[in-house]
C-alpha cells in the first residue's frame, strides 16, 4: 500500500521493520539482476557507483544494512562479496546443485561452485 511505501522511505525507521527487510531484499535482487545483465555476473566493488547511478535510492538501503560486503553477506543466496587487494569484488554465487540436494560426492567447493547452503534462502 501507499502507506507502507511512505513508511519504508521514512528516514530513521526501525531496521527490523518488515518493510525494511523487503526493501533490502528487493535491492539485493535488483543488484543481482544488474550483475547478470550489465556486468556478466561480477564487478569490482569500486564500480558500485555505476549501479547507484541507475538506482540512486538503493545506496541508502545498502548503507542501512552496513558496508557493501555486509549487505552481500546478508543476501548470500543472491550476492557474494570476495575481498581482494583492490577492495573486493561482487559476484553472483554459483551453488553446487548436487550439494543442495545432498547428493554431491565432493566435500568442499569445486569448479567455481559454492559448497554451502545460502543463509538468506
Amino acid at each position: 500500500s501507499v502507506c507502507l511505501r511512505k513508511q519504508a522511505a521514512a528516514p530513521g525507521r526501525d531496521p527490523t521493520d518488515a518493510t525494511a527487510v523487503t526493501d533490502a531484499a528487493s535491492v539485493a535482487a535488483t543488484l543481482a539482476i544488474y550483475l547478470e545483465t550489465e556486468r556478466r555476473g561480477s564487478m569490482p566493488a569500486c564500480d558500485i557507483h555505476y549501479y547507484y547511478a541507475q538506482f540512486p535510492s538503493h545506496k541508502n538501503i545498502v548503507s542501512e544494512v552496513g558496508k557493501l560486503s555486509e549487505f552481500c553477506a546478508a543476501y548470500d543466496g543472491l550476492l557474494l562479496f570476495e575481498h581482494d587487494s583492490t577492495g573486493g569484488r561482487i559476484y553472483l554465487p554459483s551453488h553446487c546443485c548436487y550439494f543442495l540436494r545432498n547428493a554431491c560426492p565432493h566435500h568442499s567447493g569445486h569448479s567455481g561452485y559454492l559448497h554451502r547452503r545460502p543463509t538468506s534462502s
